[in-house]
């Protein structure tokens, strides 16, 4: 494909190539523009170097061959109305044009739709093999290709081309190697937010039909479209054997004008009205949520595609840390990842300097593994919401959070991409993203194909069909896609699980809200509310919070005893996790350098507010799982205060055993044997 002008420093894994995934129903800078600046045409791709020519296809093996076969397949679907190859004799060979027949899909569900449309691609698969075989005498691709070009507009040959392309490269080399105009790439990257004018929807073609998926909160989920349902016609014309593209341009319209939308849902028809709207598209939202009496703090993050994600989600948790917040909801649904860099970062805020993804190059067995280069700004209770839109970068963050069992991970399955894709910019302002690397989470295991499995499996609603909850993984889109290689994920906290849905399920107030409705995106979003049951009822569960500061240990303990709740019912000292509220830089600032990186210290001490009763200053700890408060750990924890705050030598241990010893007595006989400092 010519020569790699120039490399960018950016890994990405997510999907870039949005435009050939689906369209939005928006009225926006057109991804036609972008593709018509690059100057690309149908002379340059044939016979070019790009390999869809004759003699170059049939060079090849039968996967290239397929990429051709399936460029020419794009090409026919850029006519209007869109047409199709069949394999029947005639001037161009054992193959002829004519127009889509798809007409039995009518009335199919989604689901059906998708089992007929693999039956189509295997069976086109096996064609091409065949025409392969025969020999170049079979086919004439170059006549085909001419032909096929003359009924395609000039403004839109820049984008039927990169459309070849793309649909050569995913079946030649890999389904995530790709192009796209260097314009529109660092449009992506730059843009913090845009406006747009239209229904707020995704428009996912599926074979010859068009699927919708109504963005949260826009005008098209509120008048009643949902994930799945079938377009049949914009204003009574029908958008059958349309494209994606010329379907979203019938629906854009100015704001406050309406358009009606006739659906099949489940193979009903239904006809829904719905005003156009603005609509600013913010990648990253945070909202409080106030649920029983309890501030949670919501992060909803669209894409890794966006430069500074971490850095807002940051300052976001910051915000909610002044305000308040007790505990924490990042949503990642929908989410088709971004750049790996951010991912790591992200990650990072919730671990700390820990491993949150591992890389493999494809030409090489070796993992390396790549840590957040930061400290945790956080330690609330945490969920994180997925689904199968979650893929790439949005997968890396939930499955290191998971690993850790830093929160719960709630939702559906998600996609299942786990291969990173490096950027270059090549000819005609393209940039070609290629595969280089799968990647694994810190456990070892991979996402790619299997995907991230939630520990709580809560679908779009409650009781949903076989139907509702389909959704077009990567083990579904894609026949070529790269084979699950790696360790398999085993739930690590099994009884924990069970706990809280029993817990959910005997309080049932996500389920009674959902179905009661009411106004506003929360009463509709049943997963989020179910999420805040989870939340709860762990708080609830969680029997390895301590406090050190005695008013708010009192206090706790004063609840769970009302509730019947024992909160130590071992020998063994429970493990003392984080609570901190203090800013990142006032932990930064408290912590000696001798001290904040020994691995046989207490790495995560904050130091917060006085504390009279018997240390200098309130200390919060941070124990990796399953570590409790032995003796060794205890007497470093005093160790440590004393070297920050008395001015004590950290060589020097003469005259501080004494006092080391006493208060290691105190925390073993506090919390062995159940008496408490609340005196209860």
């Amino acid at each position: 494909m010519g020569m790699l002008r120039r490399r960018w420093s950016g890994v990405w894994v997510g999907f870039f190539a949005l435009s050939f995934l689906a369209q939005t129903a928006f009225a926006s800078s057109s991804s036609l523009t972008y593709w018509q600046n690059t100057k690309l045409t149908f002379e340059s791709l044939h016979g070019r170097g790009f390999g869809l020519s004759q003699s170059e296809c049939y060079a090849g093996n039968e996967n290239q061959f397929l990429g051709c076969m399936d460029a020419l397949k794009s090409l026919a679907g850029f006519h209007n109305p869109p047409l199709d190859l069949i394999y029947s004799k005639g001037r161009f060979g054992v193959l002829s044009v004519g127009a889509s027949d798809h007409a039995g899909d009518r009335a199919s569900s989604t689901l059906e739709m998708y089992r007929l449309e693999q039956k189509r691609r295997l069976n086109w698969i096996s064609l091409a093999r065949k025409i392969f075989q025969a020999g170049p005498k079979a086919l004439a691709f170059d006549e085909l290709f001419r032909y096929l070009a003359k009924g395609v507009p000039i403004e839109a040959q820049g984008q039927a081309s990169g459309a070849m392309i793309n649909a050569y490269l995913a079946a030649a080399i890999d389904p995530h190697t790709y192009v796209m105009p260097v314009a529109e790439f660092e449009a992506q990257t730059r843009s913090a937010g845009e406006r747009f004018a239209g229904i707020g929807c995704m428009l996912q073609k599926l074979g010859q039909k068009i699927i919708l998926f109504p963005m949260q909160g826009g005008p098209a989920q509120d008048a009643g479209i949902r994930n799945n349902d079938v377009l049949v016609s914009v204003d009574g014309t029908t958008v059958e054997n349309a494209s994606a593209a010329s379907a979203a341009t019938r629906i854009r319209g100015p704001i406050g004008s309406v358009v009606t939308l006739e659906i099949l849902r489940s193979g009903n028809p239904l006809k829904i009205q719905i005003t156009r709207g603005s609509i600013l598209i913010q990648n990253v939202q945070a909202k409080i949520l106030q649920d029983r009496g309890t501030k949670v703090g919501w992060i909803k993050l669209h894409s890794f595609v966006e430069e500074g994600v971490c850095q807002q989600i940051e300052d976001h948790l910051a915000t909610f840390e002044k305000k308040g917040v007790k505990r924490l909801i990042l949503d990642l649904r929908g989410n088709p990842g971004g750049s790996l860099q951010e991912a790591v970062c992200v990650g990072g805020l919730f671990v700390g300097n820990k491993i949150i993804v591992q890389v493999k190059d494809l030409e090489r067995d070796e993992l390396v593994p790549l840590e957040a280069e930061r400290m945790a700004v956080t330690a609330l209770p945490l969920v994180v919401l997925i689904d199968a839109g979650s893929a790439s970068a949005a997968e890396i963050v939930a499955g290191a959070l998971q690993d850790y069992s830093r929160g719960w991970i709630v939702g559906e399955r998600s996609f299942g991409k786990g291969t990173v894709q490096t950027g270059a910019e090549t000819v005609f302002n393209l940039m070609l993203f290629a595969t280089t690397q799968r990647f694994y989470q810190p456990s070892g295991r991979t996402n790619q194909i299997v995907g991230i499995h939630p520990d709580f499996e809560i679908p779009l609603k409650p009781d949903a069909t076989e139907e509702e909850r389909f959704a077009l993984r990567e083990s579904e889109q894609y026949a070529n896609a790269l084979p699950a290689l790696g360790k398999v994920w085993v739930q690590a906290r099994p009884e924990q699980v069970s706990g809280i849905y029993s817990c959910v399920e005997k309080k049932g107030i996500g389920r009674r809200s959902f179905e009661k409705g009411g106004a506003g995106v929360l009463a509709a979003d049943y997963q989020l509310l179910v999420a805040l049951d989870i939340l709860s009822c762990g708080a609830e569960s969680n029997t390895s919070v301590l406090s050190l500061r005695f008013s708010e240990r009192c206090t706790l303990e004063a609840v769970a005893k009302k509730m019947g709740v024992l909160l130590q019912k071992s020998i063994s000292p429970p493990a003392i996790y984080l609570e901190s509220q203090i800013t990142l830089e006032k932990f930064q600032n408290s912590i000696e350098p001798q001290w904040a990186f020994r691995p046989s210290a207490v790495l995560n001490a904050y130091v917060a507010a006085r504390n009279e009763i018997f240390l200098t200053d309130q200390a919060w700890l941070y124990l990796p799982r399953g570590r409790t408060l032995d003796d060794s750990l205890a007497h470093e924890l005093v160790h440590f205060i004393q070297v920050k705050y008395q001015n004590v030598d950290p060589e020097d241990d003469v005259g501080n055993e004494t006092e080391a010893v006493d208060i290691q007595t105190w925390f073993r006989e506090t919390y062995s044997s159940g008496k408490t400092p609340c005196g209860n």
